[in-house]
């Protein structure tokens, strides 16, 4: 299990290094995402792919889902720290907000 927790973190490091060196527009860890998905593609096309997803690569994904929501309590202090600066533009952050759901739920 620490081999496919250590995967995950070393394909999130490539992807950022990937990224930074090709100043790319898009955030390292959705290319270290993209890298992963490729790298499971070919795995299921060499191997038996349940042998990896469901064996410790699956074992800790299932625990950083399990616990998700703690990983927005950063991102919640941080408003609250800067609700100040939030309020200022609230008018148009509470638009955008709507309009998004609105345009998803369609």
């Amino acid at each position: 299990m620490l081999y496919a927790a250590t995967a995950l973190i070393a394909f999130q490091c490539v992807g950022e290094l990937i990224a930074d060196a090709m100043a790319l527009p898009v955030p390292g860890v959705v290319v270290g995402m993209l890298l992963l998905l490729v790298t499971l593609g070919w795995w299921a096309r060499a191997r038996d792919p349940r042998s990896l997803v469901q064996g410790p690569l699956g074992q800790v994904a299932k625990a950083l889902h399990d616990h998700f929501g703690l990983l927005f309590v950063p991102a919640g202090a941080g408003i609250v720290d800067k609700f100040d600066r939030l309020a200022a533009h609230l008018p148009g952050l509470l638009a955008t907000v709507l309009l998004s759901t609105a345009a998803t739920m369609r």
